[in-house]
């Protein structure tokens, strides 16, 4: 009895929840569940070989996960969302009954899920969801289960389940899989899912749709801002009949505005007007000083910048002797 009781106890410290382990219906109904998705989805032979119920907080859900498992979100009607984790060998036996209609007698290299791994693995991980509501409402006995979770979307870095999931402790569900009929293969279905307590006080679809904008918002931001921009100063344009086109060599003059230095026009791609800058010099660099009222809706930061365009000077001896093409000419 000592032994059988000492035994026990360091099961339950090896969970660390304190709880006695799965009961039955829930080996039962998850069991179950999972064999007949595979069977449905997959046509491959799945057995539950262990079931680990369990509960974790949010911060501690990362160390729960195995390395380059597919991560998927789950989401509940009222937009509360879960976890959905398929380790590496799980996802390389759904790929791989999709794909040549077998599995291989050896687990595959493992790697880092793609988008394309998330598209064939959502319909069983839908199966499995679905499978184990029909179960529970037809009065399997685990009253524990959370029903009519769905797939939201997949992730692929466990970091960003402190931005969207709700600080709280999580129910976790951790089932060892046997894939296969001959059992060679393992793989492993992890669940998280927010506790019932914390459900009916969490801050429920508007919270989770705003934290989803703000992280939108600030990924949309940092990819713009990454970007590069063209801008390009134009001292004048002037219009003159072909024949003096044609005409010009190097050493000809043309004539600007008295005022092209103080009214350089600042354009964006394909000619779009930004703003007027005077010309002028900064540390030995031409240099533009931008007009700050007209920029202001546009230069978020100051109305001063730089163009550094280093003052090329060319000989007009070393220059060739080709007539300009036909069209209108702008000196900058």
């Amino acid at each position: 009895m000592a032994e059988a009781a000492e035994t026990e106890i360091l099961r339950r410290m090896a969970r660390g929840d304190g709880r006695p382990g799965a009961p039955e219906p829930a080996l039962r109904v998850l069991g179950t569940a999972i064999a007949r998705a595979a069977e449905t989805e997959l046509g491959l032979p799945v057995t539950l070989g262990q079931l680990d119920l369990g509960a974790a907080t949010l911060a501690d859900l990362p160390e729960r996960l195995e390395e380059r498992a597919l991560m998927a979100l789950i989401e509940a009607p009222d937009g509360r969302l879960g976890l959905a984790v398929l380790s590496p060998g799980l996802v390389a036996a759904v790929i791989e009954m999709q794909t040549t209609g077998r599995l291989s007698a050896a687990d595959p290299a493992v790697r880092r899920p793609t988008r394309t791994d998330a598209v064939l693995c959502v319909p069983w991980i839908e199966r499995v969801l679905r499978e184990t509501d029909a179960m529970v409402e037809e009065g399997d006995g685990w009253n524990e289960w959370e029903a009519e979770y769905r797939y939201s979307s997949t992730i692929d870095d466990p970091r960003l389940l402190a931005l969207l999931l709700d600080d709280q402790r999580y129910r976790i569900i951790r089932a060892v899989l046997t894939l296969g009929s001959g059992g060679a293969r393992e793989g492993t279905l992890f669940l998280a899912m927010p506790e019932p307590a914390a459900r009916q006080t969490g801050p429920g679809a508007a919270h989770v749709a705003a934290t989803h904008a703000a992280a939108w918002e600030a990924d949309l931001q940092a990819a713009v801002l990454g970007g590069t921009a063209e801008i390009g100063a134009v001292l004048a344009r002037v219009e003159r009949p072909l024949s003096e086109v044609l005409a010009l060599a190097p050493g000809a003059l043309i004539r600007l505005p008295s005022d092209a230095l103080a009214r350089v026009r600042v354009e964006g791609k394909g000619g779009r007007f930004l703003s007027h800058a005077k010309l002028g010099q900064y540390r030995g660099y031409l240099a533009l000083r931008l007009s700050g009222g007209e920029v202001s809706s546009i230069v978020a930061q100051g109305d001063f910048a730089l163009a550094r365009a280093k003052a090329v000077e060319t000989e007009d001896e070393e220059a060739e002797d080709k007539p300009a093409p036909a069209g209108a000419v702008a000196a900058g």
